[in-house]
Parts: C-alpha cells; structure tokens; sequence
C-alpha cells in the first residue's frame, strides 16, 4: 500500500481496490472493525474516482454486507447486499455468477430472519443462474438446493 500510496494519485482505482482486498482479508480474519474500516477507505476512492455504478464498487458492497452480516447488522447487510446485487445486474452479463452469489447470500440473510419466501425467492434465482454455467458452480450449486429444501421444510411449503 506504501508504493501506491507514493506513486499513484490518492483517488486511483487500485487504491480504492487494495483498500477493498485489505478489508476482506481483515474480515476474513474476524477483525471486523479493522475490516469495515478499509472498506468504507475504498468506498471513499471509488465515489471519487468511478462511476455511480461501477462493477469495482459492487464487489465492494458485497463485501461490507458480508462484514455486517458476520457482526450481526441485519439491515445494513440486506442493505450492502442489495446495492451490491442491483449494481451487478447493471453492470454484468445477466447470469454472472457474482449475481448468483448475491442473490444467495441475500437468501441465507432472509432465511435467519425466517422471511422463507424471500429467502425462496433469492434461492431460486441463485439456482438458476449457477445451473448456467454448471462446470464452474457444482459446490454452489448443491449449498443452493440444500438452502431451498431447509427453506421448504422451515416454511412447509411443497417443492
């Protein structure tokens, strides 16, 4: 970080970019304050420095909806969570595994708070955009159909 800090511009993307890995490896680590506090550095970059919406910056937002989901902050991951998926949609091919994965990780938030419908919902759209490009997903796509048949059990729903 000290070279880019002293060869690069303080509002360059690949400022805003290490920001946003050294926040995901804290978060990785459960240093979670440390985490959140490079991330919202990268956040900082990335609003001075691309546009509005920027698949940079939805990677970014998925990774602090991770940080507040692993500390419990319900709302401001469904929040991270969201901004990151309507980023992606926008900014990706339709059937980007990256939108597969917001769209389970919104599941797995609205399964803990035992919304199943919405939960089924994100669950069923992940599912389908992993079973795309199948090579590449087999684990996601077999922690998909487990979350839909817990889904199904939790709400009583028939598949």
């Amino acid at each position: 970080m000290d070279i880019y800090k002293k060869i690069l511009p303080e509002n360059h993307i690949e400022i805003a970019r290490t920001f946003n890995r050294l926040g995901f490896a804290y978060a990785n680590q459960k240093q979670y304050t440390l985490a959140l506090t490079y991330l919202s550095k990268s956040l900082f970059v990335y609003n001075n420095t691309v546009p509005e919406v920027h698949p940079d910056k939805a990677f970014l937002l998925y990774n602090t909806g991770l940080v507040h989901h692993r500390l419990g902050h319900i709302a401001e991951s469904f929040d991270f969570y969201e901004k990151a998926l309507k980023m992606r949609e926008t900014t990706l091919p339709p059937y980007h595994p990256y939108i597969g994965q917001s769209c389970y990780q919104l599941s797995v938030l609205c399964e803990e708070q035992s919304q199943y419908d919405l939960a089924l919902e994100y669950a069923y759209r992940a599912l389908t955009i992993y079973e795309k490009k199948p090579s590449n997903n087999h684990k996601m796509i077999c922690d998909v159909q487990n979350i839909i048949k817990r889904l199904h059990n939790e709400s009583n729903v028939q598949i």
